[in-house]
């Protein structure tokens, strides 16, 4: 006759995120916010009749292997540089189009031109950013 210790979710999910905490994407807020996500899902799961072991083992399943969520969160640190860029960008070509266009040199236009290209570039990173976070929400949303 097998002697089983009765399942301990607090400590399956302690154990879970010590898994997952050697990877340098995944903050210690990451991993509380995965396991807030795991809570909901293995309550879900067991108001639809899983056992809670069955339940945990289905949510961790669902939310990913350690490399899907590291290439995940990845993305999602990837836009505070993304925006930090983009910030300056903007910022360049707003100098290069009206400090130079006040001056009556003969370089006004190619700096007006270079500062309507850093606009666009600062305006193309940020919706970069932009769609990199609207993928991100669609997929907690899936969740």
């Amino acid at each position: 006759m097998e002697n089983r210790t009765p399942f301990d979710l607090n400590e399956a999910i302690r154990r879970w995120q010590e898994s997952l905490a050697a990877s340098p994407a995944l903050s210690a807020d990451n991993l509380e916010e995965l396991a807030s996500h795991l809570r909901a899902s293995v309550q879900r799961l067991q108001a639809n009749g899983l056992s809670e072991e069955e339940a945990f083992l289905a949510a961790t399943r669902h939310l990913g292997e350690r490399g899907a969520l590291e290439r995940e969160f990845a993305k999602v640190a990837a836009v505070g540089p993304r925006l930090f860029v983009a910030v300056i960008l903007l910022v360049g070509g707003g100098l290069f189009i009206f400090i130079p266009a006040a001056s009556l040199d003969g370089r006004w236009l190619s700096n007006v031109i270079l500062g309507v290209v850093l606009l666009v570039l600062g305006s193309v990173t940020i919706l970069d950013a932009a769609l990199v976070l609207r993928k991100r929400c669609k997929n907690q949303k899936r969740d």
